[in-house]
């Protein structure tokens, strides 16, 4: 009764709308199937790029580690867990420092324990054969150099034994003393510990008349057996000077020599 009827370009469109709940399977029942269907199969729409429901790594961990707990496992096994160490992490400067230092500290425990057994059973090479070998390289000759390797004096002092010090414990000064018998300084310093300065002990020494700091230059002159000799020894003290060797100390100046015009002093033995 009174039923209109739509014609004209819009008329397949209004028929979709009226026969929306009859037969007609037209746009818009096509278009409500799609969501149905994937609802049926359990999938849902991928999520897009910037959604707010992403997921949140350090919860979902913490959640896996409570659980971990919670069945009795302890935290040591559960950072012992082999999944831990399968995943790629970014190395730190500090992490690969210490590698570095872990493997330069092997390297040298692996070279020591190698000299080690060279120089106490000379295995797996004779011990003769890595001298020749080194000094070779450091272009030394073995039959004069006494030492190996030169061993620098801080190194000296960081390893020499203690000393007992107790018997100057209580000193306060240094006596000074002139024409003291033999008898004298038994009793008196020879076995007590107590320092003591003999003023006049060189006086009937004939060595202060020959030595002097020209004598010494003449006698190790540069290119001189004797110096080479003394240069062999490795035994040199430089006490708290620069110098680093005899030599050296022979070729200051005549004013720093006689300590002159307020030179800086010096001191050092062989």
């Amino acid at each position: 009764m009174g039923r209109k009827n739509v014609t004209g370009p819009n008329a397949s469109g209004a028929e979709s709308v009226r026969n929306g709940c009859g037969s007609d399977t037209g746009g818009s029942t096509a278009a409500q199937g799609k969501p149905q269907q994937e609802h049926q199969t359990g999938q849902s729409p991928k999520k897009q790029k910037g959604d707010t429901d992403d997921l949140d790594i350090e919860k979902e961990l913490l959640v896996i580690f409570e659980k971990a707990k919670a069945s009795g496992m302890t935290e040591q096994e559960f950072k012992d867990l082999d999944v831990f160490r399968r995943l790629s992490f970014d190395v730190s400067y500090t992490k690969s420092f210490l590698l570095f230092l872990q493997y330069f500290l092997a390297f040298i425990l692996i070279l020591y324990i190698l000299l080690a057994a060279i120089c106490l059973f000379n295995f797996p090479i004779h011990s003769n054969t890595l001298l020749q070998g080194w000094f070779y390289i450091s272009g030394g000759d073995p039959e004069f150099e006494k030492c190996a390797v030169e061993m620098p004096d801080f190194i000296h002092d960081l390893f020499r034994p203690p000393v007992e010090c107790n018997f100057c414990k209580n000193v306060t000064k240094i006596d000074t003393v002139y024409n003291i018998t033999q008898q004298e300084f038994e009793e008196l310093y020879a076995y007590t510990g107590v320092p003591v300065i003999v003023g006049d002990g060189t006086a009937n020494w004939t060595a202060p008349q020959h030595f002097s700091f020209e004598f010494f230059k003449g006698l190790y002159s540069p290119g001189s057996q004797a110096l080479e000799n003394q240069m062999r020894k490795c035994q040199f003290f430089p006490y708290r000077t620069e110098f680093r060797d005899l030599g050296e100390v022979l070729e200051m100046s005549h004013a720093r020599a006689n300590m002159d015009d307020g030179s800086k002093p010096w001191y050092i033995g062989w």
